[in-house]
């Protein structure tokens, strides 16, 4: 009990977030995902490049784009925001891999506290649909996320070196329809969110099995 108390106060004492510290606000950085499938191998890589806003110890905006390395696909945008350390991600950007392309008609913001603590409910948006194609056909496919909780701190490997993060697991179901027929999935996600830097990894479990892993590196 002495050490938790200690924690808590050296956590207490801790100053606030500088936004400007997350990956996601440093204008022209690119970042390179790349997303492993069951067996380990590169199932896609990812580059993200970074076209930031006004950005402040307390405040940031940014753009950012993401294309394929692997593929043709067109380039997508998303968005980020930090509001006095907290930082607010594109749900779209962590969600599982798929092999059609998906868009939203506006951003799904999600919240990271900066000051988060193990045990945390975090907010989550329940319900929202993502539009696309798959062989022609038109394609809507619907998320609700639930269960969005802090359950851990975790060190981990970043390219500051190694930081302590806290590892956010949240439950997802997707459904895919076309033609009127319903397709469900269920998945569990996994984050390693470090304060003051950003999401280092995520993972997806389904039925208890890790499907995937998406690490990211900075290229400069």
């Amino acid at each position: 009990m002495p050490f938790l108390i200690l924690a808590a106060a050296l956590s207490a004492a801790a100053g606030p977030v500088d936004c400007a510290g997350y990956y996601y606000f440093a204008d022209g950085r690119r970042i390179e995902t790349v997303t492993l499938d069951a067996q380990g191998s590169v199932k896609n890589r990812k580059l993200m490049t970074v076209r930031a806003g006004q950005v402040t110890p307390r405040s940031a905006t940014a753009q950012l784009t993401t294309r394929s390395l692997d593929t043709r696909e067109p380039a997508t945008t998303s968005e980020a925001r930090c509001e006095n350390g907290d930082l607010l991600l594109d749900l779209t950007g962590s969600l599982p891999s798929q092999k059609e392309a998906l868009s939203s008609r506006r951003p799904i913001l999600l919240r990271y506290p900066g000051d988060m603590r193990v045990g945390d409910a975090l907010e989550s948006r329940v319900d929202f649909d993502l539009d696309g194609e798959t062989r022609g056909k038109a394609m809507k496919v619907r998320f609700s996320l639930a269960d969005r909780r802090v359950r851990a701190s975790e060190a981990v490997d970043t390219p500051q070196g190694r930081k302590q993060a806290f590892v956010i697991r949240s439950t997802l179901n997707v459904s895919f329809r076309v033609i009127g027929i319903a397709i469900p999935m269920r998945y569990e996600l996994v984050e390693f969110f470090v304060p003051g830097l950003g999401v280092m990894r995520t993972e997806a479990e389904e039925k208890g099995r890790t499907v995937e892993r998406s690490t990211v590196r900075f290229l400069n």
